[in-house]
């Protein structure tokens, strides 16, 4: 794993974690909101595991780590695609 985003100092411990575990997965997972939001810590209110995902992923979103890709089918699917290193 490339060192320089656990090294960002502008980055949260959750975004951190969160990317350290989208570069864990095989190249050929695909980024599910509602599967991270199940995968997270168990026990507790859902609500607060919802919204810290979330908030980490926008954090990732605005440093460059993740770029968010809004569908425009009828789908209206989101992607999103994940960098080792900001692509900024």
């Amino acid at each position: 794993m490339n060192n320089s985003p656990i090294q960002d100092p502008g980055l949260s411990w959750a975004a951190k974690g969160l990317l350290a575990y989208f570069i864990s997965l095989p190249e050929t997972w695909v980024v599910h909101l509602s599967e991270l939001y199940s995968r997270g810590k168990k026990g507790g209110r859902s609500s607060d595991g919802r919204a810290k995902t979330e908030s980490a992923m926008n954090e990732l979103i605005k440093a460059g780590y993740v770029k968010k890709i809004q569908g425009e089918d009828y789908r209206n699917e989101t992607e999103y695609i994940v960098y080792e290193s900001s692509y900024f």
